[in-house]
């Protein structure tokens, strides 16, 4: 397979895993909203924790995987890096539904690609990092 250079094989596997719990976190968003009128930052709570044990899972045991940090190391450092991505992820989310007036699930892809950059280069350098 040809991939741009750019690329590492460790960044294909983080867009994998993020991408497929942003795919998660998105579909329990909507399913929620659409389904049971829950209010969309109140459905984006829940979104992020269902998303947020997929993706420690999937990033420690697949991206970061060469990591020598202990799980209990490595859980209390990634729930911080996904708590504070949850947090920017819920304030942009609320900023842009609140002065883009887009629809909220544009809105929240948008916002779960920007704090997913954030989040690989603190799982990399912190979260996962090699003692």
């Amino acid at each position: 397979m040809i991939r741009p250079s750019w690329i590492s094989p460790r960044i294909g596997q983080f867009i994998l895993v993020g991408g497929t719990a942003a795919s998660i976190h998105l579909g329990v968003v909507v399913y929620l909203v659409e389904l049971y009128s829950v209010s969309p930052l109140q459905a984006n709570l829940l979104g992020f924790f269902v998303s947020f044990c997929f993706s420690f899972l999937g990033q420690r045991f697949l991206t970061f995987r060469d990591s020598n940090k202990s799980l209990r190391a490595s859980i209390p450092r990634y729930f911080i890096v996904a708590s504070s991505a949850f947090a920017l992820n819920e304030t942009l989310f609320a900023i842009t539904l609140h002065y883009l007036m887009i629809p909220y699930y544009l809105a929240l892809g948008v916002v779960v690609l920007l704090v997913a950059v954030a989040t690989y280069f603190a799982c990399k350098y912190w979260a996962f990092a090699n003692v």
